[in-house]
């Protein structure tokens, strides 16, 4: 997590600002006359509203945003990937029950229990 507090920032609406706050999910800025104190979310604020002043620090900026987008979707191929392992394992656990069943159907017809096949 790059260190923000202090840095100046540009927001389109609010004009500049100083970072007087971080943390790991918020940034609070104190836009000059009726703005005032602002917070906003960390780092996404930094890919739509929010650019800072400097360029070292505004490459900085953009080279964390790159990670966190990278992260984010990792983790959401991750969970799709987990969500088709349970669907496919809910789907196999249902045909396997129902195979059973078909089976003790069957076997009620012939006059056998299912256990003696």
């Amino acid at each position: 997590m790059a260190n923000v507090t202090h840095e100046q920032v540009r927001h389109r609406q609010f004009g500049v600002g100083t970072v007087t706050e971080q943390t790991e999910t918020t940034v609070t800025v104190m836009f000059n006359g009726a703005f005032g104190l602002r917070k906003f979310q960390y780092p996404l604020a930094f890919d739509a509203y929010l650019e800072l002043c400097r360029p070292d620090a505004k490459q900085a900026m953009d080279t964390e945003l790159q990670q966190f987008r990278e992260q984010t979707t990792a983790e959401q191929k991750r969970r799709i990937e987990d969500l088709d392992r349970r669907r496919e394992e809910k789907r196999r656990a249902f045909l396997v029950g129902k195979k059973t069943s078909r089976k003790s159907t069957q076997a009620k017809k012939n006059g056998k229990s299912a256990k003696s096949e």
